[in-house]
């Protein structure tokens, strides 16, 4: 095996680790674009929302909000992207797919 192999098997190896920490969370752990839509979630968010990560990827997170909220937080994020700060203590009601709402604090 080549050093190059070695370092791949072991980026990879470290890939595989870290998923598997961040899906033994507590928290639902998520990434989103500069458009607002899910790049990343773990699986936590089965248990929070009771939707796959895979469904939701691509989703506009502000779609999963109850729609009192949506606009609330959508401008909160673009504040945030265009002052390049992270989200900070942003309460948001979600949708979970039963339909039952879900607060959650975005950090």
């Amino acid at each position: 095996m080549s050093a190059r192999d070695r370092r791949r098997a072991t980026i990879e190896e470290e890939l595989r680790l870290c998923r598997q920490r961040m899906d033994s969370a507590s928290d639902w752990i998520w990434e989103l674009d500069t458009g607002g839509r899910l790049t990343y979630s773990n699986a936590r968010v089965r248990d929070i929302l009771g939707r796959d990560p895979d469904e939701i990827l691509g989703t506009v997170v502000f779609d999963l909000l109850a729609p009192e909220d949506a606009d609330k937080c959508r401008n909160i994020f673009e504040q945030a992207i265009g002052n390049k700060e992270p989200l900070r203590n942003v309460v948001g009601h979600y949708r979970g797919k039963d339909g039952a709402t879900v607060t959650l604090e975005n950090n």
